[in-house]
Formats: C-alpha cells, structure tokens, sequence
C-alpha cells in the first residue's frame, strides 16, 4: 500500500506502480492534473487507486459498501482528480507499440474537470463553457473496472464524455457509479460510449445521464485503421442502472438556439450478445432527434464495416416519459457507396416484460409519443408482453408504428416479426396509414401469416 497525498507527485506514483500494489489517495483533497496510466508488463494481480476512506473505512459502514451505487452527496469521502485543462483527468496511453497498463481498478474517486478553455460566460443566449472533452479515456488496454465512483461534468464545464472506452478497449466494467452531466453545445455527448473495441463490458447499478445519449455503443469507428474500424462491441451486461435526464434540461435543449441536444437514453449503433434487464430509462424529448429511450439502429458509416445489432434481449426494464420508446432499423439507410458498402443488419432481437410509460402529448417537447418506430428488414423480432401507456395515462399518438415512405407499396418490411401477448394503447399503424387486417398483411407479410405472429395483444 502506497499512500499518496496532493502536495506528492500522482504521476510519479502511478508510473512506479505495481501489479498488486494499492495506491490510496486522500479522501475530500483534490488532486489536479492530467494523469497517464502508461504501459506495465503484466503476469498477474491488479492495480488500486482507491480514496482513504474507502481503503480504510469500508468494513465500518461508513462509506457505501460494493453492491451499493454511490450519489454525490458521497463526493465529501471520495479523492478528487480535477483536469484543469482540455486534457483528461484519467487516460490510459499506449507508447512505442506497447498498450497501456491492464487490469486497474478505481475506487471511490471523484473524477471531474474545472477547466475554462474555451469558455465564455458572457455569451448569449447561454454561456459558453470550459471544455474536457473526455474524463476517463480507455484506449488500447485491457481490464478496468471503475467502482463506486462520481465522474462529471458541471453546470459551468462541457464534457464530450464522461466515460469512453475506445480502440481496443475491452473487459471495461463500471459498477455502483455515478456518471453524469456529459454535455457539450450541438455535439453529442455521453455519460458512456463505446466504440472501435470489441467488449465484454459490464454496466451493472449505475446513474448515467448525458445529453445526447446517456449510454452509447458504436460509432466513430469506419476511418480508423485496422483492426479497430472492424469491432463490434460485444457480450454487454446491462442491469440494474438509471440512464436519466433532468427535465430542467428543457429549455436548454429545444428552441431556435439550444445550448445542448438531447437524443436518447440507450443507443445501439454496433453491438452483438447484449444483456438488457432490470433498468429504469427515463425522459427523453423532442430535440436533436425525436427522443427515445432505447435506439437500434445499425449506423456502418460511423462503425465500420462489421457493423452489426444481433442477439439483444431487452427485457423486465421501464422506460419512462420518452416520445418514442424504441426505435428501430434493419439496415443503415445512410450507408451508401463508394464510402460505405455494407449496411449491416440488425438481427435475432427481444423485447419483454417491459413496463412503458410515454411522454404525455400535452408535454413540452413531446413529439408523436409512441412505443415502437420499426423501420425496414429487421429479422427475427420478438415483441412480447410489454405493457404501453402514457405517463399522464392520455392516449399516446401510436403504439406500434410502421415506418416506410413506399406507399401504397412497402419496400423491404421486416421478417419474421413477432408481436404477442403484449398490452397496447392502440393497434398498429404506419406510413401509409393502414390499420387492422389490412396493416398486417402490408407491414408484416412474411410467412408464417401475420396472424400467427401477431396475437394475444390487448388495447386498453
């Protein structure tokens, strides 16, 4: 155990570090600056950086205990690494073709930034803030667990990204954390994303709320080189957190000059083998786009040509107060040659036992409130037992929505959709306005008969 305290060299003691060892920081003392974990060679054992009271204090009750997600009102018992510039706090760097260090565990850190660059309080409408674009940089390493942690931006300091985990990255676990307040003018911004690596990744009880996505995977992937532009992330657990974004957000994001954009709770732009279960996904408004809890959505012009949305089972989650509970595609329609040729898929995919409360049509912001936006050549859909209403229990403008410009023709509907037992506010609809027998067999036709694949639905 090594004890490091503000007025000592951070950088100094995290190059020295050792595999097996602890460095322990002091808890309610900041330490500022921009620290590298650099490559180590590893054979077995873990680095901590852990906050005293965390180290110390853990098995007496007065610190939250591993199972148990932290808020801020624990920052007073947390270490603070501060970034006063454009640099990260925390970022992991691989040098002369070696990757960075493995296997790190955070504990019981506050990791946030107090930079001014770029900042301009006079500006109006809205201020201009200091800039970070990323807290905690995962590059090119393997096995990092951050635990029980407060990473944010401010009212005062943009942050792109609280989290990214990115080229190569994989084995990245976030538990029993607090990750907040990514935002960052027009641009998008997340509390996590992932992308050009190839996973397993671990979400398990935490708060993450970012402007635009609060959680994110894919993306920013096609003009790196090999092998990066050709991950997919893939085996993600997901369960147990809060994606959430404040409802004061609103006027900050809507109208003819927004200071943010507000997107998504969940976005899938390339992921395979995903594990969705237990999470409350909540608000979501009309702004950068219409404003969904969960987006799949394949997108191979930003992810590469791997791009895929296969074998994601989302189930026993509640999604609250978005205009659109899902929203979902088949094929990248934005793929289009020479730049980009393969518009992936989106693939072997269930939705269940999910609790849906929409956006109320009389909200600010509300747009077209419905539970499920299907574009065109999903296969192997599964839509059971979810249950839709309105927030507000006013009658939602759809439930299931067909989206498809080729009217009275529809090109390319999805195969092998299934829709059972659920309980909807209204029956099926879409783009060229059909309703009952006849929306079935227009927006569903594949065999078996729609009506095979289409049953045990109640509308309240």
């Amino acid at each position: 155990m090594v004890r490091v305290h503000p007025d000592e060299n951070l950088q100094l003691a995290l190059d020295n570090a050792t595999y097996n060892s602890i460095l322990v920081l002091d808890s309610g003392q900041t330490y500022t600056g921009q620290f590298l974990i650099k490559p180590k060679l590893w054979a077995s054992g873990w680095i901590y950086i852990i906050s005293s009271a965390f180290f110390l204090q853990q098995s007496s009750g007065s610190v939250p205990a591993p199972g148990t997600r932290v808020t801020p009102s624990n920052a007073g018992q947390m270490a603070k690494i501060v970034s006063d510039k454009l640099g990260s706090p925390i970022s992991f760097v691989a040098r002369n073709g070696q990757p960075a260090a493995g296997h790190v565990r955070f504990v019981g850190l506050e990791i946030t930034s107090s930079s001014t660059v770029k900042s301009n309080p006079d500006n109006k409408p809205w201020p201009v803030n200091g800039q970070t674009p990323i807290l905690v940089g995962i590059t090119q390493t393997d096995n990092v667990t951050i635990d029980r942690s407060y990473i944010h931006g401010s009212d005062t300091v943009d942050v792109t990204h609280d989290i990214m985990a990115f080229q190569g990255a994989s084995n990245i676990a976030v538990i029993d954390s607090w990750v907040s307040d990514a935002h960052l003018g027009q641009s998008d911004a997340q509390a996590f994303c992932m992308t050009s690596s190839e996973g397993p990744v671990k979400r398990v009880n935490n708060y993450f709320s970012g402007s635009t996505e609060d959680v994110m995977f894919g993306g920013a992937g096609a003009n790196l080189p090999p092998p990066y532009n050709g991950y997919v992330p893939a085996d993600i657990e997901i369960r147990g957190n809060h994606m959430f974004k404040p409802e004061e957000w609103v006027p900050r994001t809507t109208g003819v000059r927004p200071q943010w954009t507000v997107k998504n709770n969940l976005e899938f732009k390339s992921a395979k083998r995903v594990l969705v279960t237990g999470n409350t996904m909540e608000n979501a408004w009309w702004s950068g786009q219409y404003g969904s809890n969960v987006l799949l959505t394949p997108r191979s012009y930003q992810s590469g040509p791997n791009t895929v949305i296969d074998d994601i089972d989302i189930e026993a989650n509640v999604l609250l107060n978005s205009n659109w509970a899902f929203q979902i595609a088949g094929y990248d329609t934005l793929c289009n040659p020479p730049g980009c040729t393969n518009q992936g898929e989106s693939v072997r995919v269930r939705i269940a036992h999910n609790m849906i409360k929409l956006r109320s049509v009389a909200s600010a912001a509300s747009y077209k409130p419905l539970a499920f936006s299907i574009g065109m050549r999903e296969r192997d859909y599964y839509i059971y037992a979810n249950t839709v209403v309105s927030i507000d229990n006013s009658s939602p403008w759809s439930t299931v929505y067909f989206n498809n410009s080729k009217c009275p023709a529809v090109n390319d509907p999805p195969v092998n959709l299934w829709i059972v037992q659920n309980v909807f506010a209204n029956g099926i609809t879409g783009d060229c306005g059909l309703t009952g027998q006849r929306a079935l067999d227009v927006y569903m036709p594949d065999p078996p008969t729609p009506n095979d694949r289409y049953f045990g639905n109640t509308i309240h």
